[in-house]
């Protein structure tokens, strides 16, 4: 009995292919996805495409400032003010650093 030729065939390497062949196999990309192929992510998928994404560009105001060189400063805080804090950063979708840092600027520029 003589095997299926689809399946006796194993796929040529990309590498090994003719130019031909190349243009025949990847042909398939240059249609467009359907819908029904997107989906939202799960909040796993979410949480990692967050972190492979990277931290999210500085506003405006402080694009300047971050050529700057950055100092590490330990502050004593009262745990309610830290909780707080918290809960801001989360609302803004920034660090507790980017918050501080902000709330910084704003009372200097109220200073001057």
């Amino acid at each position: 009995m003589k095997p299926d030729c689809d399946m006796a065939k194993k796929k040529k390497s990309f590498f090994d292919m003719t130019p031909a062949e190349r243009d025949r196999d990847v042909a398939r990309f240059d249609k467009p996805l359907p819908d029904s192929a997107f989906k939202p992510l799960s909040p796993k998928q979410r949480s990692l495409f967050d972190r492979m994404r990277g931290p999210k560009s500085a506003p405006p105001s402080a694009q300047s400032s971050a050529k700057a060189v950055k100092a590490t400063v330990r502050v004593d805080l009262d745990a309610g003010l830290i909780k707080q804090l918290d809960t801001i950063a989360k609302k803004k979708h920034l660090t507790r650093s980017e918050l501080i840092e902000q709330g910084l600027r704003g009372m200097l520029a109220l200073s001057v």
